[in-house]
């Protein structure tokens, strides 16, 4: 008795310990940029942290079914042949341990089980952690089978999500607009992977995976009470350390900027309402000032403190960048705004 206790114990650990792996990758898979191609690291977390996700899935599943946790072996036998198959782990659930007792689950069983877009992501992902995460050492010794290039296969995925939306490789050209492009791309992918890790965690609630799972299911609630308009705004990137020490402070405006933004003919702008543009609104507040100056930098004021909109303005006035600081949402392309700017400096 007492050992099983312990083995729950350790289950409740690994539960925790996949979750953090996840929102480490997820984090990392915001910080890549420009500067920053590292794909192998987010590979290495979300695969693991994924992986360890679904087999706990898997044991609390089988502990309510069998009233016993799996042995070494029934629970590598889930995972395919290596054992750590995300595609064949998923599978198991899927076809075992996936009730759909209401409409949002039923969605989740054809989300998991028909997106090709996510089916893809979960194939690169789950290829990386078994065996390409030594692809090049396969090279350099020169292996009868070396494992795929998931990175190189990664590119080209990343590609397609660029093309689903109009203007986005155009933007991944342009200095100015790279940054937001490579944002919206990165996006994208987070979307798949919550939508994902959702429908995982609603099931230690609503889906009937047992009351060892429900007890356990406080660490998924961010998860199972995400909502779709919430999908891809989260700034996991504030859980690296790296990131954190990145950050600036933000510029609070001085009466000196004022003046120059009331009276200087090298400065234009303008206050701008939520309620007066349609589609997509970038920022998390609902009313903005957009300042262009000398008609090259494009800055946005909210709430008496000012952020760079493109990054000629980021590297003149040291300004942070307006997603980086958690005043635009991520994935959500500024360009619009900074077209405006470049508009009001033309018709000045």
């Amino acid at each position: 008795m007492e050992d099983r206790v312990f083995r729950e114990l350790m289950l409740s650990e690994e539960l925790s310990t996949s979750v953090r792996l996840i929102e480490l990758g997820l984090g990392e898979i915001q910080n890549l940029g420009g500067a920053n191609n590292f794909h192998h690291l987010p590979f290495q977390l979300l695969s693991s942290g994924i992986e360890r996700l679904l087999k706990c899935h898997i044991c609390y599943g089988f502990l309510e079914q069998n009233e016993r946790l799996p042995s070494f072996n029934e629970l590598k036998n889930s995972g395919g042949r290596s054992g750590h198959d995300i595609q064949e782990l998923l599978k198991e659930i899927t076809q075992n341990y996936f009730e759909q007792p209401v409409l949002a689950l039923k969605d989740d069983y054809t989300y998991i089980i028909s997106n090709k877009r996510l089916k893809t992501l979960l194939e690169l992902l789950s290829e990386f952690g078994k065996y390409s995460r030594y692809h090049n050492l396969d090279i350099v010794t020169g292996a009868e089978k070396p494992s795929r290039d998931v990175e190189s296969e990664w590119r080209i995925f990343e590609t397609d999500l660029a093309l689903e939306k109009e203007g986005i490789v155009n933007q991944l050209m342009d200095i100015n607009t790279s940054a937001y492009a490579i944002d919206f791309i990165n996006r994208q992918v987070i979307v798949l992977l919550e939508k994902f890790v959702r429908a995982i965690a609603r099931q230690f609630t609503i889906g009937q995976l047992g009351k060892k799972a429900q007890q356990h299911s406080s660490v998924l609630m961010f998860y199972i009470t995400l909502k779709d308009d919430d999908l891809g705004t989260t700034n996991y990137r504030e859980a690296i350390t790296r990131f954190k020490a990145q950050k600036k402070a933000p510029k609070k405006r001085t009466f000196i900027d004022n003046l120059k933004r009331k009276f200087s003919s090298n400065y234009v702008s303008k206050k701008i309402n939520r309620s007066e543009l349609e589609g997509e609104w970038a920022f998390y507040h609902d009313e903005i000032i957009i300042e262009c100056r000398y008609g090259f930098w494009c800055v946005v004021t909210i709430d008496g403190y000012d952020y760079a909109l493109n990054g000629a303005a980021q590297g003149k006035y040291k300004l942070e960048d307006s997603h980086q600081a958690g005043m635009a949402k991520l994935g959500v392309p500024v360009n619009l705004f900074i077209d405006m700017c470049f508009e009001l400096w033309k018709k000045k």
